[in-house]
């Protein structure tokens, strides 16, 4: 590994860079101990709902869970009774909403849920972040982040506790993940630019991004599409270094969005098997 310090003009950026190889930390590394299957939302469903998309951006709150679908249709659900509860289109209707992650604060003390922070992942790559209700949600803020050099789809994930953003894109030879302050909700329009990134963490191996996120120090990053495997990596936030690259063998459907809930790690994967649609697991992890 090696770091590189970046002068910046707001801030003193770090940049971590990383060999593939070496799987080690200073620290505890996380490893899944366990899977489980929690549900398939054809079987929790009214036959009345009818999904429309792709299962992309994934995200636990409680009891309840956000699925957002490419093209921007929502489904809430409650995981504790195993149930769609609310199926609805929102005004995301070109987005990809490759991933999608709660922030820390409800946009006011009536909303249903914190703020939902939805990747756009292709055109102008923004964050859309929502306020989401049991029957519509509203775009309360976009978020961008202006850079000429960045090609190709970008995402967005979040860190709740530690109150940071993570601009995730770039090749599958350095994928990186750039750290921003998680802006006031209350403006509707924030323009990030290379001099406001606060970190910059490197990492190689991630053929297929999907959902992301961090937490506890780490990022999770789940790789992979039929036929290519499906591949968890965990990168240490505070080194650089993947302390974690596991084929979850039992999984053959595609990995899309990822949440943790206490030990457990929530992810919906993409069947195409007719009606079913979304499968979700949970993976323990120790």
């Amino acid at each position: 590994m090696r770091i590189c310090h970046l002068m910046l003009t707001a801030a003193m950026a770090v940049s971590f860079s990383m060999a593939a190889s070496p799987l080690a930390s200073a620290r505890k590394a996380p490893r899944i101990v366990k899977t489980q299957l929690v549900g398939r939302l054809g079987e929790w469903k009214d036959s009345a709902m009818v999904f429309k998309g792709a299962p992309q951006g994934f995200a636990v709150h409680g009891k309840n869970a956000v699925l957002v679908r490419d093209r921007g249709q929502v489904n809430i659900l409650d995981l504790k009774q195993k149930k769609v509860v609310a199926v609805y289109s929102t005004a995301l209707k070109k987005a990809h909403c490759n991933n999608a992650g709660f922030g820390p604060a409800k946009y006011s003390r009536d909303s249903f849920l914190p703020l939902l922070y939805v990747t756009e992942c292709y055109g102008d790559r923004r964050c859309f972040v929502l306020d989401i209700d049991r029957d519509s949600a509203r775009v309360v803020q976009e978020i961008y982040y202006q850079d000429p050099a960045q090609k190709g789809p970008m995402d967005w994930c979040i860190d709740p506790r530690g109150g940071f953003i993570y601009a995730y894109g770039g090749p599958p030879s350095g994928r990186y993940l750039k750290k921003f302050p998680i802006p006031d909700p209350k403006v509707p329009e924030v323009r990030y630019t290379p001099d406001d990134v606060l970190e910059v963490v490197t990492f190689t191996d991630v053929r297929i991004p999907q959902g992301s996120m961090v937490r506890k120090g780490y990022a999770f990053i789940p790789d992979g599409c039929p036929p290519y495997p499906t591949i968890m990596h965990v990168v240490d936030m505070g080194t650089g270094e993947k302390v974690l690259m596991e084929e979850l063998k039992d999984l053959d459907a595609e990995p899309e969005g990822i949440d943790m809930k206490g030990k457990w790690i929530y992810m919906a994967f993409f069947s195409k098997s007719k009606d079913i649609n979304t499968n979700i697991y949970r993976l323990k992890i120790r």
